[in-house]
């Protein structure tokens, strides 16, 4: 059912619940919830919570101990979350947690997932050592009774994986994120959207550890299987197309680099100039690092001047992401000698840099 529809569903069923059941009646409670759910389906998190907490006030009164209050403390926990509220959403997954652990005691699966969300939900506000923790405890009751191929054993290790990269632990996220995407290929196959994920957060982890030669036997069949389910052209290839692209460059490996940076370009939104789809821009600057790195100066010029206009455009004069294309233009115009322009142009990149990182920042002095 569409998500409007539904609330309109709901909405007709709650007017019937509360005329011929009572305002405070369980099956009344049970329409504010579903409207809830069918309002934060919608993206409607304010609504979804004032039908949550109307529930909720019901349930309090005539079970108050019972799962659906449970599940309510979840549900506005979850609409709090959306809504990036996170203080409050712990508040309210630790008490739907004290609730299930009452109520399903210690190793049932949904105090898996309270553990679960009260873990994302910490990692959200940077606690990644607690997040850990519920994350894990969450893993460990999943993989006891559902055991270790359930998609929710999956899910609990790429989440875990998500947390320890967002901390820097690349090597154990690249672990979790192994162990979750064994589980989901061996259950859906490997062109299964979650698959799909965890190749390329898997290729990220690899680039990000330097480890330049993985990540591009990961983006690679990342690459072949969006093909098998997208095709060819479609627009979904972009940034497995342009991260593979920067995987071979940082490698050095620009003549390659610049192949999947063009394939990349295809699939942006044709358009005039201006306006220009930005991703052009970006695609752009990449493939005329790479034309500098090997010494095609006058078509990195070109190029980077093209860039440079459409960044101003875009973010005007002094966004430090200038910097970078300005300094490789001046490094472009040293390579053909040509010194007044290359003096103005390190000119601007040194003027972003001061402006961002002070006189004695790392990239002033690189500059």
């Amino acid at each position: 059912m569409q998500p409007e529809k539904a609330v309109k569903y709901f909405e007709y069923a709650l007017k019937s619940a509360i005329k011929n059941l009572g305002a405070e009646h369980h099956g009344t409670s049970n329409a504010y919830n579903n409207l809830g759910m069918a309002s934060m389906s919608m993206g409607d998190y304010g609504s979804a919570i004032g039908y949550f907490e109307k529930a909720l006030s019901n349930y309090l009164e005539i079970d108050p101990a019972g799962t659906s209050v449970s599940a309510l403390y979840n549900n506005l926990g979850m609409a709090y979350d959306n809504q990036g509220k996170y203080n409050e959403s712990i508040r309210y997954y630790k008490q739907s947690l004290s609730l299930g652990l009452k109520t399903y005691g210690a190793q049932h699966p949904e105090v898996a997932t309270n553990y679960n969300n009260l873990g994302l939900a910490y990692a959200n506000v940077n606690d990644g050592q607690r997040a850990i923790a519920y994350l894990e405890k969450a893993f460990e009751i999943y993989i006891s009774n559902l055991g270790e191929k359930h998609p929710k054993v999956g899910l609990a290790l790429m989440n875990i994986g998500d947390v320890y990269e967002r901390n820097g632990a690349l090597d154990k996220a690249l672990e979790a994120y192994q162990a979750a995407l064994s589980v989901y290929v061996g259950t859906f196959g490997e062109t299964h959207s979650q698959s799909l994920y965890l190749y390329s957060a898997m290729g990220r982890v690899y680039a990000n550890l330097g480890m330049n030669q993985d990540a591009i036997a990961m983006r690679e069949k990342e690459l072949a299987c969006k093909m098998k389910v997208h095709g060819a052209n479609h627009p979904v290839l972009f940034d497995t197309y342009y991260e593979l692209a920067m995987s071979h460059q940082n490698s050095g490996q620009h003549e390659t680099a610049i192949e999947f940076f063009g394939q990349a370009m295809q699939l942006c939104e044709p358009s005039p100039e201006p306006p220009l789809d930005y991703r052009i821009t970006l695609v752009r600057d990449r493939i005329a690092f790479s034309q500098n790195k090997m010494g095609r100066y006058r078509l990195a010029i070109g190029l980077f001047k093209k860039v440079i206009q459409s960044k101003i455009a875009k973010l005007g004069p002094k966004h430090e992401d200038l910097a970078f294309s300005h300094h490789f233009l001046a490094s472009s115009y040293l390579g053909i000698d040509d010194f007044d322009n290359a003096l103005s142009s390190n000119k601007h990149a040194l003027a972003i840099n001061l402006s961002k990182y002070g006189e004695y920042g790392d990239e002033i002095l690189a500059t």
